[in-house]
This record gives structure tokens, C-alpha cells and sequence, in this order.
């Protein structure tokens, strides 16, 4: 009776001290993948002079037409836009910076530009912006290649497409339209978005690599666990994102 019983009290007593099973519930999730930029934008543009007091005509980001009014000096001349454009109240003293200086432009270079001091004119009051394609030069740590993306610029909150022109070196340039919001940005930051995943997302640790490389995961069912085999769009350290057909989303998976 004394074995017996020690017995019982002893595997009570392993089963309080056994780890508990850590688990994870499948859920949909998505995986965004972004290339660091830091660069300049440039525009065909022109920095717009005048002497003494001005009264601006078109609102702010207003397009003109060619002939069209946009201030009026201090002594009443009219001072005209010489074709279509965008009118910008604000000026940054780089308006020079054309897209033809693309051509030839390397890492070193832009990096030039970047240090270069504003070059404004006292006497700048707006700037016209002709066209509707600019250019983001920036420098980055890897080249992806030629394609259209979308890029999110810091501050902002919406992603831009944007056509990748050139990278190498370190350097990649982009082409983009006209966006609202945008058409002041000259040195900025952004994230350059490579790719977005979807799937089921679940913990890293809950897959097991097999010998022949097969990914398998443990669903926890009501009849215990049961191996699954899962093809993995996307892993890293923490997460990992399995084809959505191969799991349920609410299922139990366990962890280690």
C-alpha cells in the first residue's frame, strides 16, 4: 500500500514540475519587405525672383497655365508663368538641380549634392515645377533590380509608385509623377517596399526543419498533436508566414 501510494504522490508530483506546453494560434498575417533610402529629389523647375513686396495670385500647388499670372511685383508688373507648371510658394535654393545632372551621377556624387549649402536667392518668393515626372536620387545598402515599386517617404503615410531606373554602387535612382503632398520634398528619407507577403503567421519556433529539409509544424487537435508538413513564404528570428491552403487560421500549433 506504502509503494503504492509514494508511486501516485510521485507522478503528481513530476507532472507539477514538467514545463507546460507552449502554443500559438495560427492567424492571417502579412510581411513587408523595404530597402532603407536616403536621398535627393530633383525636378525641372525654376526659382521665381522678384524685388520688393509680392502678391502671390495662384494658391499653393496650384497648376498654371502658359501666360498665366502669378504675382504681381511692387510696381504692379505681372510676373507670368513661360508654359504649364505647378506653382510652389516655398523655395529651397535648389532649384538648379536639374534631372539631367542623372546622367553621369554616381554614390560620391550624390553625396555632393547632399552636403552642398542652399544656394537661395533672397529675392526667391516660389518656384514653378514643369512636367509631371521627378527623380528620387538616394544612396542605399543593396541593388534591387529595374522594376516598379512603391515608395513611403518619411513623414508621410501613404505609399507612391515609383519606376527604378538605375542602381549600382550603392546608388539607386527613381522616377515618380506628380503626388499631392510631395512636390516639397528635396532631402528626404523612405522606404523603398521590395515586396508584401501574405499568409498564416505563426511563431519561428514552431517549425521544425527536417532532415530532408521538409518544414513540418505541431497542431495541437483533440485527438493530440499531430505533425503537419507547411511551405514557408516567409521566415525570420521571431515570425514565419506558411501558404495559407496548408493551415486553418485559429489553429493551435506548438511552440519549441
Amino acid at each position: 500500500m506504502f509503494l503504492a501510494v509514494s508511486a501516485w504522490t510521485g507522478a503528481g508530483l513530476h507532472a507539477r514540475l514538467r514545463p507546460p506546453v507552449r502554443t500559438a494560434v495560427v492567424l492571417p498575417g502579412s510581411v513587408t519587405e523595404t530597402l532603407e533610402l536616403r536621398g535627393l529629389a530633383l525636378r525641372r523647375e525654376r526659382a521665381l525672383l522678384g524685388r520688393g513686396p509680392v502678391t502671390l495670385l495662384p494658391e499653393n500647388g496650384q497648376r498654371v497655365a502658359a501666360g498665366q499670372a502669378v504675382a504681381e511685383l511692387w510696381d504692379g508688373e505681372l510676373l507670368c508663368a513661360p508654359g504649364s507648371a505647378l506653382f510652389f510658394s516655398d523655395t529651397d535654393g535648389r532649384e538648379d538641380l536639374a534631372p539631367e545632372l542623372l546622367e553621369d551621377l554616381d554614390a560620391r556624387g550624390l553625396e555632393a549634392l547632399m552636403a552642398r549649402r542652399s544656394q537661395a536667392d533672397w529675392n526667391a518668393f516660389g518656384r514653378l515645377v514643369t512636367g509631371r515626372d521627378w527623380y528620387f536620387a538616394a544612396l542605399c545598402r543593396e541593388e534591387p533590380p529595374p522594376g516598379d515599386y512603391e515608395i513611403l517617404f518619411e513623414g508621410t503615410d501613404r505609399a507612391v509608385p515609383a519606376r527604378l531606373l538605375r542602381a549600382e554602387d550603392g546608388l539607386v535612382i527613381l522616377r515618380l509623377t506628380w503626388q499631392e503632398g510631395l512636390m516639397s520634398l528635396r532631402l528626404a528619407r523612405a522606404q523603398l517596399i521590395l515586396r508584401r507577403l501574405q499568409g498564416l503567421q505563426l511563431p519561428a519556433d514552431a517549425v521544425r526543419t527536417q532532415p530532408d529539409g521538409t518544414n513540418t509544424v505541431e497542431l495541437l487537435t483533440v485527438h493530440g498533436p499531430e505533425t503537419r508538413a507547411v511551405t514557408l513564404i516567409y521566415r525570420d528570428e521571431s515570425l514565419a508566414l506558411c501558404a495559407p491552403e496548408e493551415l486553418s487560421p485559429g489553429s493551435t500549433v506548438i511552440i519549441g
